[in-house]
């Protein structure tokens, strides 16, 4: 590897062991609150909606029963159930009209890049954009741990890369191929075999059945008397899968299933991930 010269002084040749890690650990902690404020800002989008909508929908029938004399549509315990998640979620809700949360995640994002890049620039290395994370928050708890933490650590091999290898331009030309949608790299030899997605799936079937099924945060009483599923989506509609399925959201299942693309490989020898994967 050359001698580079950086601005501070310091050659990449010269460049400790310390130095390296600092700069992956700035990258992770970066790319950790870019993921956090993309779900953040998704589940703005979604429970916001949702509550409002359910909400709607059952003053729509309070009022109907203060006109009718028939049987009321919804009974004192049924309102009462209401009441009490409403009253359970109200600060959930705060922050997603709010948006109070993305606020606070787009300012440590500032703080963030701006460590990521000083030790890129301390080490003579290219500063990468930051990546589109597409998440969908209805999904379970456990998938979207499993899918954090493979996203993460495969941006964490791409944001450290040295460019001898593989090039600015390789990386952002795979990110671009994806278009809308989770980028996984397939193809791309900086990827290690502990962040395939054969080893994404992998670690969903260890979790269990709960990463099949999405979460379930409506009452059943609640959900009855809005006329929408365990979800809060409206019954008869697919709101949610085609709202995200139009951002380019996919399971990794179905990611794995896709065509293989062309392999961006390394131009001069194969570089040793491990290292810039070290915690």
């Amino acid at each position: 590897m050359s001698s580079r010269a950086t601005p501070s002084g310091i050659t990449r040749t010269f460049a400790t062991a310390e130095h390296v890690t600092r700069s992956i650990n700035a990258a992770r902690g970066y790319l950790e609150c870019l993921w956090d404020k993309a779900r953040a800002e998704q589940n703005a989008v979604v429970f916001k909606v949702r509550v409002q909508y359910i909400g709607r929908k059952i003053r729509e029938l309070e009022e109907q029963d203060n006109k009718d004399d028939d049987e009321p549509a919804v009974s004192i315990a049924e309102a009462a159930e209401w009441i009490a998640w409403r009253e359970n979620i109200d600060e959930s809700m705060d922050v997603w009209v709010s948006r109070s949360d993305v606020a606070i995640f787009e300012e440590d994002e500032i703080v963030r890049f701006a460590a990521y890049k000083k030790y890129r620039d301390m080490l003579g290395l290219p500063v990468y954009d930051a990546p589109i994370f597409v998440i969908h928050p209805l999904e379970s708890e456990e998938r979207l741990a499993i899918q954090r933490r493979f996203d993460v650590e495969r941006e964490v091999l791409i944001m450290t890369n040295s460019g001898d290898f593989v090039s600015h331009q390789d990386v952002m030309a795979l990110r671009a191929a994806v278009g809308k949608g989770r980028v996984v790299y397939r193809g791309c030899s900086l990827i290690t075999p502990e962040l395939t997605e054969q080893r994404e799936i992998d670690a969903l079937r260890a979790a269990g059945d709960a990463v099949d099924s999405f979460r379930e945060w409506v009452p059943a009483t609640v959900a009855r008397i809005a006329n929408t599923d365990k979800f809060g989506v409206p019954l008869g509609e697919d709101l949610w899968s085609s709202y995200f399925g139009s951002m380019g959201y996919r399971r990794i299942e179905e990611i794995a299933n896709r065509p293989v693309p062309v392999p961006v490989q390394t131009q001069q020898a194969v570089i040793q991930p491990q290292a810039l994967a070290a915690p």
